[in-house]
């Protein structure tokens, strides 16, 4: 992927210049992950892990996390856990707790990806994300659950009207049944 090429030629000429970034360095094992190097990605994570200050602790985490889940071959478990360090740092962030049910739902654990969406709803309620998500899990069980994930839908559009995630499912959903509310 040259786009993959790109962004690994730039973290190496930062790190360069500052070995000691560990963000760069997660960067970098990201980089690992979707090239496939899962046991050099772990290492990058450990070394930036070891390197902030206290207070920059979650953020590093966070961004493991993150590499974890958002990459094909990332490890959602090791995501879990280095998302509830983070939390238990910071127990006000909204963004790890939405990443913790993101970990969840990569592990197919819609019951607690939904218990850690509605953690952050419990933080910000108006979160878009959070809301849509609980939504489209409740969309995968089926039948008889519409009321249920459209309520979730609707929130997620009152919270942010320009969530644009919600606005592709709630078009899908509407192009067989109604052509003009699809619009």
């Amino acid at each position: 992927n040259p786009d993959t090429t790109a962004v690994k030629a730039l973290y190496q000429k930062t790190l360069q210049a500052n070995p000691n970034a560990p963000l760069m360095i997660v960067g970098m094992g990201e980089i690992d992950l979707i090239e496939g190097k899962k046991e050099d990605a772990r290492n990058k994570f450990e070394a930036a892990i070891s390197i902030p200050k206290k207070k920059d602790v979650a953020e590093i985490l966070t961004a493991v996390a993150r590499a974890n889940v958002d990459t094909k071959a990332g490890d959602p478990v090791y995501a879990i856990d280095k998302l509830n360090q983070a939390a238990a740092k910071d127990e006000k962030n909204v963004a790890v707790q939405v990443l913790l049910g993101d970990a969840y739902r990569k592990m197919i654990d819609g019951g607690n990806a939904t218990k850690s969406y509605q953690n952050a709803l419990v933080i910000d309620p108006k979160n878009a994300r959070a809301n849509f998500m609980i939504g489209r899990i409740y969309e995968t069980q089926g039948y008889g659950q519409e009321s249920i994930y459209m309520k979730f839908y609707d929130a997620a559009v009152a919270a942010d009207p320009n969530f644009a995630p919600v606005y592709y499912w709630l078009y899908n959903y509407y192009y067989q049944r109604d052509v003009n509310k699809s619009r």
